[in-house]
């Protein structure tokens, strides 16, 4: 079996921002637009416009990180506030993210 070693380089940590910042630069007009006007499906098929980017450009690393971030840009800004059921359903798929995410590696 092939041994994978993680070496985080200063280089890969400036790609992982850049990633994220290609996702803050997907959202900016994604909220001034608003859900309501696009809805929530349309919203998260244009967070992988910067996901594939990223990953295309930089490699696996950046492209998780521009994943993460969509992911928890598309939780804050796209979802409803919570009630009981859907603070229930936020954590069901933030479990389910987090195993993939684990998984991934």
């Amino acid at each position: 079996m092939k041994n994978i070693r993680l070496s985080i380089t200063a280089e890969l940590l400036v790609q992982c921002a850049k990633a994220v910042l290609a996702v803050a630069i997907t959202t900016i007009p994604l909220v001034l637009i608003g859900r309501d006007t696009l809805g929530e499906a349309v919203i998260a098929l244009l967070y992988l416009v910067p996901v594939g980017w990223g990953t295309s450009r930089w490699g696996q690393g950046p492209g998780m990180c521009a994943a993460l971030a969509a992911a928890l840009t598309f939780d804050f800004f796209s979802f409803r506030r919570f009630t009981r059921s859907r603070w229930a359903a936020w954590k069901a798929g933030s479990c389910w993210r987090s195993f993939w995410l684990w998984q991934s590696w």
